[in-house]
């Protein structure tokens, strides 16, 4: 009787022995023993279904993992891309701001140049009205001039009779009052 009990446990042994050779032989690629088992199973009545089903599902599994690889890549590449598009967008925000910055400058020296030319514009608009006014004093007769340049203040009327003709401006100086003439004779020899 225990010989009939040790023969469950030695086939026991020998299928967990072709188990584990069949799994070894699967992994090394040295055989293809889940083929073959397929292949077997799909032979049995009843079995035809399931070993289908099964097929579908490792197609599916495969399909799976080339399109999960397709999307690593994909999604490497979008990471790349997406890092070059960061440092474009940090090389155009630096190079905005440095526009930017430029066209401050540029505003504050456009404002610069237009008061610049505001003043030109009013210096020559002066000197035109002083240049008229020089004229008039010249055409008078001195004594007339001599009363209005002694209402002038003394740098003015100084500069009137520097653009005079040296006798109108002596025979102005003569006609004015002695010591508004002997000022304006000092500020004539300073300048």
């Amino acid at each position: 009787m225990t010989r009939l009990l040790r023969w469950p446990w030695v086939v026991l042994l020998v299928l967990l022995a072709l188990v584990v050779a069949g799994v070894a032989l699967q992994r090394t690629h040295a055989l293809p023993v889940g083929e073959y088992l397929l292949r077997g199973a799909a032979r049995v009545p009843g079995l035809e279904t399931v070993v289908a089903t099964y097929r579908l599902g490792e197609e599916r599994s495969a399909r799976l993992a080339a399109r999960e690889g397709e999307l690593a890549a994909r999604a490497a590449e979008l990471a790349s891309r997406e890092a070059e598009l960061e440092s474009e967008r940090a090389r155009l925000e630096a190079e905005a701001a440095r526009l930017d910055a430029r066209a401050n400058d540029l505003d504050r020296r456009e404002a610069a140049l237009k008061d610049q030319a505001a003043q030109v514009g009013t210096a020559v608009t002066q000197t035109t009205r002083a240049a008229k006014l020089y004229a008039i004093f010249g055409e008078m007769r001195p004594k007339d001039a001599a009363r209005l340049a002694g209402e002038l203040p003394p740098e003015e009327a100084a500069r009137m009779l520097l653009t005079l003709p040296e006798r109108d401006a002596a025979a102005i100086l003569a006609e004015m009052d002695p010591q508004a003439a002997a000022q304006l004779s000092q500020m004539l020899a300073g300048l």
